[in-house]
């Protein structure tokens, strides 16, 4: 088994380069979170990752699927990497706009409490910088520069990592306002990195563009035209993703929502090898999907055994020791996420299969499909998630996320067998 994963990781050296970053970024990501945990209460954890989730949910929202559409295009042999730039900034900036306006609404209609309000408007700017790291990471990916990925996917956590090393170590306290401080300063120079490549590969020039001409309504319509299912898509899958945590903390307490978020985030560490998976195959699935559909399907099902073998051991010993590994990580004051963690393993195996599958989708119907079975389980999500907390609280929420991820893996399954990978 263990020389099986070696000789494909070999093969794939491109996997192993964005796997090293990821692992680090990950690496780095748990260590801040776990020093976090540890200096912060269960309630002020939770409340700082509860509002870092909403920010982080609207930048997801700017970025409104386009690495998938700027795959798809630079895909095709006619295109244009000034046409295409042109379009993922005019929309980068109208949704700028446009969410920063909802999150300021949110910050000051919605239920929350001074220091919700605090932090929110102090993690606000994310929602800039954010955005335009990701498709640095797209248009690293499309020019095969793999080992450059790595780099900036470790850069943004091990920034902030070293900055709250320096401030134990000083005279500085880590509370609520220093951690935001340290988590925009994070992404700074990954930020800055990222506006050079995005100049250099899409020919766009900030300084000597014609932003008015850019700004024509004409050209906005046509850009929302061809975006419009990646924009769904990505629109349904972030809501669905962040509402977890949200109505954890608005419906339970921020006491709540560190308990979960310190399970579910070592749940995240594990999907590691699925973002390589993305970062790495899904523009091999671009251009492959559109002449050989049965060697896409060879792919999809291979790469799947592949990652099987590399999780399911993780998450076996996580099942049998989630006790002593919480204990371990997080202290006695979070011990109660070990009965969170025991059951939400259960969700990475079936991640893996789901990713793979929708890479599929997404490509083939350009996220029609995807956007039916992310809106389909957003819609039972909702009310299923606030029955279940009304009756078992946290218990009610893993539940539901095991629920919805085996309904999310049989739409992809049917759709994939029905309307493409079968279709007549």
């Amino acid at each position: 088994m263990i020389k099986k994963i070696i000789l494909r990781i070999k093969k794939n050296k491109n996997y192993f380069y964005v796997f090293i970053g990821l692992g680090f970024s990950i690496f780095f990501a748990f260590a801040n979170n776990l020093i976090i945990a540890r200096q912060l209460n269960p309630s002020n954890y939770g409340l700082f990752f509860s509002i870092l989730a909403i920010v982080m949910m609207f930048a997801n929202l700017v970025v409104s699927g386009l690495p998938f559409y700027l795959q798809d295009q630079i895909s095709n042999k006619m295109f244009s990497y000034k046409k295409i730039g042109n379009e993922i900034f005019l929309l980068f900036l109208l949704f700028i706009i446009f969410y920063f306006i909802i999150l300021i609404c949110w910050t000051y209609l919605g239920p929350n409490t001074l220091v919700d309000k605090k932090i929110l408007l102090s993690l606000s700017i994310l929602i800039v910088l954010s955005p335009f790291i990701e498709i640095a990471k797209t248009l690293l990916q499309i020019n095969s520069k793999f080992f450059n990925i790595s780099i900036l996917n470790i850069t943004v956590n091990f920034v902030r990592f070293l900055l709250i090393i320096l401030v134990i170590y000083s005279s500085l306290k880590l509370d609520l306002d220093t951690v935001s401080v340290i988590y925009i300063l994070g992404s700074l120079f990954p930020f800055i990195i990222s506006l050079y490549l995005f100049s250099k590969y899409l020919n766009f020039k900030f300084f000597f563009t014609n932003f008015h001409k850019l700004f024509s309504f004409k050209l906005i319509l046509q850009t929302l035209k061809k975006t419009k299912f990646y924009i769904s898509t990505n629109f349904l899958y972030f809501v669905y993703a962040s509402l977890d945590i949200l109505i954890i903390k608005y419906k339970l307490s921020n006491f709540d929502a560190g308990i979960f978020f310190a399970a579910y985030s070592i749940i995240l560490g594990l999907q590691i090898f699925g973002e390589a998976t993305i970062r790495t195959f899904s523009f091999q699935y671009f251009k492959k999907i559109k002449s050989n559909i049965k060697s896409i399907k060879l792919f999809a099902s291979q790469n799947t055994r592949f990652l099987m073998i590399l999780v399911l051991p993780f998450c076996l010993i996580i099942f049998f020791y989630s006790d002593i590994i919480i204990e371990l990580l997080y202290g006695d004051k979070y011990i109660i996420s070990s009965g969170v963690l025991k059951y939400l393993v259960f969700l990475v195996p079936l991640r893996i299969i789901s990713t793979n599958l929708s890479l599929i989708t997404i490509t083939k119907k350009r996220a029609y499909y995807n956007s039916i079975i992310l809106l389909t389980i957003l819609v039972i999500k909702i009310p299923l998630m606030l029955i279940l907390i009304h009756y078992f609280a946290l218990v009610g929420v893993v539940i539901c996320l095991i629920t919805l991820e085996i309904l999310n893996l049989m739409l992809i399954s049917y759709f994939n067998n029905q309307k493409i990978l079968n279709a007549k």
